[in-house]
Parts: C-alpha cells; sequence; structure tokens
C-alpha cells in the first residue's frame, strides 16, 4: 500500500478502495449524478497510483472529469466480475461499474509485472457488456513477452537484434553458440518477462548459462545479440493512437543513459533521460511495430512503448542530425523520401511494453509536463463520447505494410 503524502491530492481523490483495506489511502465514493458515459478506471497493482497514472488522473480532470466519479484509481485485487460475467464492481461496494447497463473504459496497468491471476481478470472484463478495454489482453501478452514480441516484428521484417527464443539449458547454450558463431563473444540472457532491467545477464561461457538457467529452470528465456552501445543507452519511444490518422504516433522519445556501477540503463537502476528525437526512419519502423503488435486486437491499445537499442553511442550531434532530417521530411514527398534514405539505421527495435511508465518525459521535460499522457487523456475523452474504434482482421498488418520505408523510397 503506497503512502497518502506521496500522491497529489486529485490522484488521491480518483482512489476506490475496498473499506477494510484502506490503510492510509481513505476509500471515496462520490454519489454525484451519472454522466451518461461511466467512470474512467485505471486498474493498476497498487492503491497508490505510480506517477505515470497520476500524471494521466491529472490531464482528465483538467478536461472536466471529476476524480472519484468520472477518474477511478483501483487495484485488479478490488475489482470483482459477476459469475455470469454479467457486472464489473468494486469490492464491497454496491455501485456497478460495468455491466447490468453501466458503462465504464477500463485501462489495465502493469504489462509483464502481472500474474496469471490478474490477466484472467483482465480477460473477464473485457467480456463484460458495457466495459470497453483501451489494452485487451492478446495485445499485453504480446507486447509483455520478448519472445512473442521478437517473433511477431521479425515476421514483419523489422530490425531487431538477433534473438532466439529458449526453454532450459540445453536449448540457451545451443542459442549461446549461434549468436557466438555470427558474431560478438558476449552475448545477452534474460528472462521472457524480465522488466526494468532485471534478470539480464551477460555471457560468453557454457557454464554461465547454465547457473542462469539452473536458477530457473521452469523460466522462459531469449538469447539475444550483445549491441555494446545498448549497454549503456536505449531509447525509449512512447506512441498513442491518434483515432485521426488511424496510426500510433510518437508523442515523446528520450535516451536511457546507464549511471556509473549499473548493469542496465533503466531509469529504475539509476538511469537518467537525455532528449532524443527519431529520425524519420526510426518513427517509421516504431509506428510499423506498433501497427504489428496491434494486429489481433478488435480495438487499438492506447498506449504502446518500445525500447530502441543503438548499435552506435548517441550523440549530441546524433540528435542533431535527426533533427535536421525531421525537418527535411515536412518539406515534402521529395524531401521525406530523402530523409528516409539519409538515415544511417542505427536502432534496432529491442522490447516493447503495454503500459511503459513516462517517468523520464517528466524528469527530462519538468514535472507536470507530459506531451504522452496528454494525449492519452485527450484520446480516452474521444473514446468515451464516441466509443473506441473498431479494427477488422488484417487491416493493421495491412497498414504495417504500407509504411514500409523502401517502399517510399525513390525506384522502389
Amino acid at each position: 500500500m503506497g503512502d497518502i503524502g506521496a500522491i497529489s491530492s486529485v490522484a488521491a481523490a480518483a482512489v476506490r478502495v475496498t473499506s477494510k483495506e484502506t490503510g492510509a489511502v481513505p476509500s471515496l465514493l462520490h454519489a454525484g449524478e451519472p454522466t451518461g458515459h461511466g467512470p474512467v478506471v485505471i486498474v493498476g497493482l497498487n492503491a497508490a497510483p505510480p506517477k505515470t497514472t497520476q500524471s494521466l488522473i491529472r490531464e482528465l480532470t483538467e478536461l472536466g472529469l471529476k476524480p472519484g466519479q468520472d477518474v477511478i484509481s483501483t487495484r485488479y485485487s478490488d475489482l470483482r466480475v459477476g459469475r455470469d460475467g454479467g457486472f464489473v464492481r468494486l469490492a464491497g461496494q454496491a455501485d456497478t461499474l460495468a455491466g447490468l447497463g453501466a458503462d465504464a473504459t477500463f485501462l489495465f496497468r502493469g504489462g509483464g509485472n502481472l500474474a496469471p491471476a490478474q490477466f484472467r481478470k483482465i480477460g473477464a472484463i473485457q467480456s463484460v457488456e458495457g466495459a470497453t478495454v483501451l489494452s485487451d489482453l492478446s495485445f499485453i501478452e504480446r507486447a509483455g513477452s520478448k519472445a512473442i514480441t521478437n517473433d511477431r516484428l521479425a515476421a514483419a521484417a523489422l530490425p531487431l537484434p538477433r534473438t532466439i527464443s529458449v526453454q532450459g539449458a540445453k536449448q540457451a547454450i545451443a542459442g549461446l553458440h549461434e549468436i557466438q558463431g555470427a558474431g560478438s563473444g558476449d552475448v545477452v540472457l534474460k528472462k521472457v518477462n524480465s522488466l526494468g532491467g532485471q534478470d539480464v545477464h551477460f555471457v560468453k561461457t557454457e557454464a554461465e548459462v547454465r547457473a542462469v538457467i539452473d536458477a530457473e529452470p521452469e523460466a522462459g528465456f531469449v538469447v539475444q545479440e550483445y549491441l555494446p552501445a545498448a549497454r549503456d543507452q536505449d531509447i525509449r519511444v512512447h506512441m498513442v493512437w491518434n483515432h485521426d490518422t488511424g496510426l500510433h504516433e510518437v508523442e515523446h522519445s528520450y535516451v536511457r543513459n546507464r549511471a556509473p556501477g549499473a548493469k542496465t540503463p533503466n531509469l529504475a537502476n539509476g538511469g537518467f533521460p537525455t532528449k532524443y528525437v527519431p529520425s524519420p526512419w526510426e518513427q517509421v519502423q516504431a509506428q510499423r511495430a506498433a501497427a504489428v503488435l496491434t494486429e489481433g486486437s478488435a480495438q487499438p491499445p492506447l498506449h504502446v512503448g518500445l525500447d530502441f537499442f543503438p548499435r552506435e553511442p548517441i550523440t549530441t550531434a546524433t540528435v542533431k542530425r535527426n533533427e535536421e532530417l525531421q525537418e527535411l521530411s515536412r518539406s515534402g514527398a521529395a524531401g521525406r523520401a530523402a530523409a528516409l534514405a539519409a538515415d544511417a539505421h542505427n536502432v534496432v527495435i529491442g522490447e516493447a511494453a503495454s503500459s511503459a511508465g513516462t517517468k523520464g518525459t517528466e524528469l527530462l521535460l519538468g514535472e507536470g509536463v507530459n506531451p504522452v499522457t496528454a494525449r492519452m487523456a485527450d484520446e480516452i475523452v474521444h473514446v468515451r463520447t464516441h466509443g473506441p474504434t473498431q479494427l477488422q482482421p488484417g487491416e493493421m498488418a495491412q497498414r504495417s505494410r504500407d509504411m514500409d520505408p523502401d517502399a517510399l523510397l525513390p525506384g522502389a
């Protein structure tokens, strides 16, 4: 349970938890008149919402939604789904959030941190009539697994580090030798569902592989090509669905830099953000990746997070060059083709996330300045008023093919 003093008063007003588990966070029930659109329910793992959720709540309240009534922050453990799948409500409370004629819009947070029971609850909620889910179960599973993400993106011929999914020491050792035979002596070994730079191992011998696998013999792992520059830096790209363009648009990106003594550049490990502007080629790759991962969902996920791994160190000169290419791209069709052709293809797509935190955005731009959550709030308000975008089977796969940068170049 989080500390009420660590969250804003607006976020505190949105928190809805069961009476017997309130702790420091009060249960706030508002009996006000129904809005006609149903509440936005942001579901997380803890009672006190994290910074990203707080930022989103603030943006929604600035658009006129009332915390505790129109915007509710709660936990998976505090939601109850009727046995017949007819309703969703808060445990210990009579008010129905969805079902039985009530409507609610659910945003699930946690991604790869979620347990099987929480996955089951997401599936149960999205089947309730009157519940709109902004990131469905299938997308969360695709984006939360490094193995599934890699398989989907590899099948679409997107730029990736060489990656092999493995189970058990025998497969992992075979993957080690296969990747070593194609390049560096170092190889990255990490759990399929690891988060925040955890469970990442740099190995070069069979003994080192066995030591990792034997510690968790039932876990799934990936063996991945080692990119030296990516150990010090990676790029977090935040994308939000835009109903006007029918695409996930890049709203903000930044470099995460490794702190001295840390193993990875993740912010949770002490990493720090610096400015980044993706090149036009990288922007197309990000949009193609989001489209590939969205394919299979009946509605587009609100947010897609991607990590880019650089092949060479990212410097201020890199950012300046990308800014110049973006300006060239904006100058028209010929400029766009030239900007795409000029790109050095310095990055590969490493990982995806269904609910990546935007802490780095506010660290870089200043507290309370978050274009990612601002766009998310705009899209949520649109969904509450007009309903979500409905996707047809094969629709996003076709959009991904239409965005192939090679097809946009002269002579293609």
